[in-house]
């Protein structure tokens, strides 16, 4: 399949999707959209409190890995957006409405890469906790679902997004395991 085929089916997804949604759930959608921002900020909230409040070495370096990745992660993202500058679909598809904020440039999506990172975290910081994975993982593609119905990104703005995430997760999740905690000489738990 080449590209322009691809491009054309990006838009279709997303122009399919954002008519198809069902307005009375738009509120509801902005509102887990928006919640983005908050999840994340409480996290680091607590880890900077983890980090200055405890004395557990194995919870202090799980949670300077965790602001790093998220750290990362939003650098990345960032510096991508503005490299790459691709435009928003509701600017050009005039059949898609734009329903939510959304400014920058598309791809990679911002909101889904936060969510999918914290996800990530979570993840890898609370192994045996399925509840809470379910909540979080629930949360986190949500999330990236209302990106697209909301008209602000494409799915290959999503994907690219959870793509990213993992990569980093992972990537510092090794890195800590590997290096960094046999420097503090403590055993990493998560695996």
């Amino acid at each position: 399949m080449e590209l322009n085929s691809l491009s054309v089916l990006d838009r279709n997804i997303v122009e399919w999707m954002n008519q198809h949604r069902i307005p009375s759930l738009d509120t509801f959608f902005i509102f887990m959209t928006d919640t983005v921002f908050a999840v994340p900020v409480l996290m680091a909230l607590l880890l900077i409190w983890v980090l200055f409040f405890k004395v557990d070495n194995k919870l202090k370096v799980r949670s300077i890995q965790a602001i790093l990745t998220f750290s990362c992660n939003t650098i990345v993202v960032t510096v991508l957006k503005y490299a790459i500058g691709r435009q928003r679909p509701y600017i050009n598809d005039q059949l898609i409405t734009k329903v939510t904020s959304g400014g920058s440039p598309s791809f990679p999506s911002g909101h889904t890469a936060d969510a999918f990172i914290v996800a990530m975290i979570i993840s890898q910081l609370f192994p045996t906790k399925l509840g809470l994975k379910l909540i979080i993982w629930l949360w986190a593609i949500t999330i990236a679902y209302t990106r697209i119905a909301l008209g602000v990104h494409y799915l290959s703005d999503v994907l690219g997004s959870v793509i990213i995430s993992y990569l980093i997760a992972i990537s510092l999740n090794r890195l800590f395991r590997n290096k960094c905690c046999r420097m503090v000489d403590i055993k990493y738990i998560p695996k």
